[in-house]
């Protein structure tokens, strides 16, 4: 069911201010938009009921507790996790940006911000998502750019035929996206345990916490 939205589309390669100022605008409007990520293109969202159900509208998919935020700097993340140190920080600046989605428990703040006691973090790889997300500085609610039980198109005119007048703006790139599966950790003990291998080895991520914590 199409919304009647006018869909902006901006190329993003340079990550120019205004589409920065854009995407900012459209999370503090309660809006949803498109982008270019490292893996691939996503749904961006803020993490808002009335935003949840726009978002269900579009996809047909449930904000679910595998749900992943995306977030520009570690500094925005520790306002929103239970525990954090030196040693944490001294981890995971040795492993972000990369595609590599780690689940926390929530600070008190974190759950009033995001309704629930846990959720999974990442720091993209991409210079544009980092720009609009710094300037957001809150966590930002990410999907698949496809509705439910459909196959990934990380094409952009396939995305701009299949959601125009859906979301507010879709902004992408003329560079080449590989898909890359993320790495998915569950970080809410005192180890690092894995959910799902992507391209990046759990086996380092292993070795650095390590060299963290002993």
């Amino acid at each position: 069911m199409k919304n009647n939205l006018a869909t902006k589309t901006l190329l993003v390669d340079d990550a120019n201010a205004n589409s920065v100022v854009e995407a900012v605008s459209i999370l503090k409007n309660g809006g949803i938009f498109i982008s270019t990520s490292d893996t691939g293109y996503r749904f961006f969202l803020d993490s808002k009921k009335e935003t949840y159900d726009q978002f269900f509208r579009i996809t047909r998919k449930k904000i679910d507790e595998e749900a992943i935020y995306f977030v520009g700097s570690i500094e925005i993340l520790r306002k929103n996790i239970l525990l954090f140190d030196d040693k944490m920080f001294d981890f995971l600046i040795s492993v972000w940006p990369n595609p590599i989605s780690i689940k926390f428990n929530l600070s008190k703040d974190g759950k009033k911000n995001l309704n629930k006691e846990s959720a999974f973090f990442r720091i993209p790889n991409n210079n544009f998502c980092l720009k609009f997300l710094s300037a957001y500085d809150s966590p930002v609610l990410t999907s698949d750019a496809v509705r439910k039980n459909e196959p990934i198109h990380n094409d952009f005119t396939f995305l701009n035929e299949e959601f125009n007048s859906e979301v507010e703006a879709i902004f992408y790139t003329k560079k080449k996206i590989f898909d890359q599966f993320p790495t998915t950790i569950d970080l809410t003990t005192d180890r690092p345990i894995l959910v799902n291998e992507g391209k990046y080895k759990f086996s380092t991520i292993e070795k650095k916490f390590i060299e963290c914590y002993g």
